[in-house]
Parts: structure tokens; C-alpha cells; sequence
């Protein structure tokens, strides 16, 4: 069984993400850990595009490994385990929604059409700076969780969290992601 792509089917074999969105799923009943169910046509600007059997095939092909991939950092990252089941179930959603807009860039660029999505183009921008899609999702989850007290504002409390997990060496790459300035 596999979840993500029938480029991964193997017989009889269950994936370690797998097991975890099944256990995710019972305990939560929540469709959002669910992989999103095959598509024949989406919307971008207004615009409705159809799938024919090969774009379809394509499509679900990177949706799929880009889903399987994503969620296996994800499980595997030191980040996940420290989440609460609410936030495990947004971290899922959010990478299947990164997968989901990888597909459809590739389905776009393939019609010549240029992808535009302002919360998918900050995670490819993380990507190329470096820094693991799964890693800006955690990241991004804490800074939207942080907030300025009395002593410290956003910005430094954010780069003390960011120094706590590691991510010190990155700060210039990071930061920018997040502030203007």
C-alpha cells in the first residue's frame, strides 16, 4: 500500500509515512492528513485548466512524490515530534498544499503558463537558499506562533528561537523570508 503515488506501489508493503497518516487519521478523523484525491481540472487566475490522461498521469506522479518525500523529512524531523496532534494536522495539510502547487506549476510550465503563488513561491525561494521545504514549514509555523512582549520585539524573540534549534548559521538566509527589512 502507498498513499502518495502508484510510482511507489509496492505490493503488500505499508511506508513508514503510511503508518503515520493512518494513525494521524485515526486519531483525528481529520480529512485534512489525507492525501487530496486524483483531479481532473484545477483553477489558476481565474482560468479553469483540464487534464487529459497524460497531463493527469503526470500530475498525480509529482503530487504524489513530492507528497511522499515532503512528509518523510517531515515524520523524520526533530520538529515533528515536538508538535501538538492540532499542529501535526496543519504541518500535513501545508505540505500536501506545497505538493499540490508543485504539480501544478509543472502541469502550468508545461502549457507555458508561469505559476504564481505568494506562499509557494517564499517555500521555493527557502529551497533554493538552501533551507528544506519541511524546515521553513516548522520555521514558519513558529513565527507565526511568536509574538512581541514588553522586552522583545517579534524579530529578536524569532531569532532566538531560530538560534535554540540550530538554524543560527542560516539567519541571513532566513530572515529575509520572513521581515522586509
Amino acid at each position: 500500500m502507498n498513499l502518495f503515488s502508484p510510482g511507489y506501489y509496492k505490493e503488500g508493503t505499508m511506508t513508514e509515512q503510511d503508518r503515520e497518516i493512518i494513525r494521524m487519521y485515526e486519531l483525528t478523523k481529520d480529512n485534512a492528513v489525507l492525501p487530496r484525491e486524483s483531479i481532473s481540472s484545477y483553477e489558476f487566475k481565474g482560468v479553469k485548466y483540464y487534464l487529459d490522461n497524460n497531463q493527469s498521469m503526470v500530475f498525480e506522479k509529482v503530487l504524489g512524490e513530492v507528497s511522499y518525500d515532503q512528509l518523510e523529512t517531515l515524520f523524520n524531523s526533530s520538529g515533528y515530534s515536538r508538535l501538538t496532534t492540532d499542529e501535526k494536522v496543519k504541518l500535513i495539510e501545508d505540505t500536501y498544499e506545497y505538493a499540490y502547487n508543485k504539480a501544478k506549476e509543472v502541469d502550468l510550465k508545461s502549457r507555458g503558463v508561469a505559476y504564481e503563488n505568494s506562499g509557494y513561491s517564499k517555500q521555493k525561494k527557502a529551497e533554493v537558499m538552501g533551507i528544506k521545504v519541511v524546515d521553513y514549514l516548522l520555521i514558519k509555523y513558529e513565527f507565526d506562533r511568536i509574538k512581541a512582549d514588553r522586552v522583545n520585539t517579534k524579530k529578536d524573540k524569532f531569532i532566538t528561537y531560530l538560534r535554540k534549534m540550530g538554524y543560527g548559521e542560516k539567519l541571513s538566509k532566513i530572515l529575509p523570508l520572513f521581515f522586509a527589512d
